[in-house]
């Protein structure tokens, strides 16, 4: 199980990665997707993204996995971001889109918490 949670943490960043540096239009279905639905989309990446490094820190037993899964998704999403406003080519710097990042891995951590702390499931 660890080396899943290894492997599934990479997986993410890379799909995140390319869905972040892609210019917009490249893809005709991302394309749509992002036009409606794109705070969405980085609320539940982001949402993944905290779980994948919540569960690896799990396995891990590492006691500040909650501080150390929310970090690093929040630092991973701002550096996506700025390699948008770097890179341009139609990416944009969006605050808004930090925030649904933020948004999503709290909730994430939160969920992990309530859970991990109940006395049935440890």
């Amino acid at each position: 199980m660890r080396r899943f949670s290894f492997v599934l943490i990479v997986l993410l960043h890379i799909v995140i990665l390319i869905g972040s540096i892609v210019p917009p239009g490249s893809i005709e279905l991302m394309d749509w997707f992002l036009l409606t639905k794109d705070k969405l989309l980085h609320f539940v990446s982001y949402f993944v993204l905290t779980c994948g490094y919540l569960l690896y820190f799990k396995f891990h037993e590492i006691s500040t996995q909650y501080k150390v899964s929310f970090v690093l998704s929040l630092v991973f999403g701002v550096l996506m971001e700025c390699l948008q406003y770097l890179i341009g080519d139609g990416r944009i710097f969006d605050l808004s889109d930090i925030l649904s990042n933020s948004i999503g891995s709290l909730l994430a951590t939160l969920i992990f918490m309530i859970i991990l702390r109940s006395p049935k499931i440890k």
